[in-house]
C-alpha cells in the first residue's frame, strides 16, 4: 500500500503495524524488504511476515499478560526490526533500549518502562557483553524472563526460522505500544496509529515510492529511525537497507548498488557526506538528516534540485519533518499531510 492509498481509502486509523506488513506479505511476496547491506539476500517481504509470526508465537509461549513490558536491547539490525514486529504481534508493549545508553541510564529505562522482560539482539550483544545484560537483568527485580535470538546463558533462545502457526498469537494486536527513549525526558509511549501516521508523513514529503529503496544510516531503535525506515518502506512497498556502523567504503559500495535512493543520516554525518559528494540527485530521491533540531545550514553541501528534510524528535514535543530552507508550516494545512497530522494528534 502506498502512502497516497492509504490517505485515499482513510485506512490508516484502522491499522496497525502487522496489518501493514501482512498487506505488504501479500501484495509483493517475492520483493526485497530488509537488507542489512552483507552478502546475504534481502530479506524478501513474505519472509519479514513469516519470521515475525514465528518469532510472536514463541513470546506468546512466554506466557506474558497482554501489554506487559518487553525491553528490546537492540540496534541497527534485520533482527531487532523482526522483534519489534514480532513482540507487538503477541500483544506485547515494546520498550526500545539503543546500546549507546550507559549501564545507569539503561537500568533507569527499565524501571521506568516497568519492564517485564528482555529481548536480547546481537547487535546489543556486539557492543555490550552477556554479562552486563545479565548483571543488569539481576538488578531489576521486576524482569521475570530474557530471551535472545542467539544463544545466551539463562536466556530463552528466540528462532524466526522455526515454523510457528498464528493459535497461540492474540487477535487483537492494536493497543500494543512503542517505548521510546528519551535523553530529555521520561519514556515516550506511542501507539501504532501515531507511528503509522508518522510515517505517512515521511513517505509522502520524500515521495518515496516502491522503486527507489532507502538506505539507513540511522538505528531502528530511534523514533526518526524506526519511523523513516521500517515503517516508511512499508507504507511505500519498497526495501530498506541498514548500514550500520557508518564505514566509508561499504556506505560508499551500498550506495553505488542502489542510487538514487532515500538516504537517511544523523545530520552531524553531513559534512562527512558532502566531502563525498553523494549529496546529489543523481545519488539520492531524497536526503532526510536527523537530530535534535533544524541542521544548521551548510552553503554548498547539498545539491539544490535534491529534497532534503530535517527530522527532528523529542517524547515532549513530538517530531517536526520540514524541508531545509522551507517555512515551519502547521500540518494540518499541508494538503496530504492533514490525515497523517489528524490521526498523529490522537493519543
Amino acid at each position: 500500500m502506498t502512502a497516497s492509498m492509504a490517505i485515499e481509502i482513510g485506512a490508516l486509523g484502522h491499522l496497525d503495524l502487522n496489518a501493514v506488513l501482512d498487506g505488504a506479505a501479500r501484495l509483493r511476496p517475492g520483493r526485497p524488504a530488509l537488507s542489512d547491506g552483507s552478502d546475504a539476500p534481502p530479506l524478501r517481504f513474505a519472509d519479514f511476515d513469516r519470521k515475525v509470526l514465528g518469532l510472536a508465537s514463541q513470546l506468546a509461549q512466554l506466557k506474558l499478560a497482554p501489554q506487559s513490558r518487553l525491553l528490546l536491547l537492540g540496534g541497527a539490525s534485520i533482527s531487532s526490526i523482526l522483534l519489534i514486529f514480532a513482540a507487538l504481534r503477541a500483544g506485547l508493549d515494546i520498550a526500545l533500549a539503543p546500546a549507546f545508553l550507559d549501564p545507569a541510564e539503561l537500568r533507569r529505562f527499565a524501571q521506568d518502562v516497568e519492564a517485564v522482560g528482555l529481548a536480547v539482539d546481537p547487535a546489543f550483544l556486539a557492543v555490550r557483553s552477556e554479562d552486563y545484560v545479565l548483571e543488569m537483568a539481576a538488578g531489576l527485580p521486576g524482569v521475570r524472563v530474557i530471551c535472545a535470538m542467539s544463544p545466551m546463558d539463562s536466556a530463552v533462545l528466540l528462532d524466526p526460522d522455526i515454523p510457528m502457526g498464528s493459535e497461540n498469537v492474540p487477535d487483537n494486536k492494536t493497543e500494543a505500544l512503542v517505548i521510546l527513549h528519551d535523553p530529555q525526558g521520561p519514556p515516550a509511549y506511542y501507539n501504532q496509529r501515531r507511528l503509522l501516521a508518522a510515517a505517512l508523513d515521511v513517505a509522502t514529503q520524500a515521495r518515496i515510492g516502491t522503486q527507489q529503496p532507502i538506505l539507513s544510516t540511522l538505528s531502528p531503535m530511534s523514533f526518526a529511525g524506526f519511523v523513516a525506515g521500517p515503517l516508511a518502506a512499508l507504507l511505500a512497498g519498497t526495501q530498506l537497507v541498514l548500514h550500520a556502523p557508518f564505514e566509508r567504503a561499504a556506505f560508499a559500495a551500498a550506495l553505488g548498488k542502489l542510487e538514487p535512493c532515500h538516504l537517511l543520516a544523523p545530520a552531524a554525518l553531513l559534512p562527512a557526506l558532502a566531502r563525498e559528494r553523494v549529496t546529489a540527485s543523481r545519488h539520492c530521491a531524497s536526503l532526510v538528516l536527523s537530530g535534535t533540531g533544524e541542521a544548521p545550514p551548510q552553503p554548498g553541501a547539498v545539491e539544490e534540485s535534491l529534497p532534503a528534510f530535517n527530522f527532528s524528535w523529542s517524547g515532549s514535543a513530538g517530531y517536526s519533518f520540514t524541508r531545509r530552507g522551507a517555512e515551519p508550516q502547521p500540518l494540518a494545512v499541508m494538503g496530504q499531510r492533514m490525515r497523517a497530522a489528524t490521526i498523529f494528534n490522537q493519543a
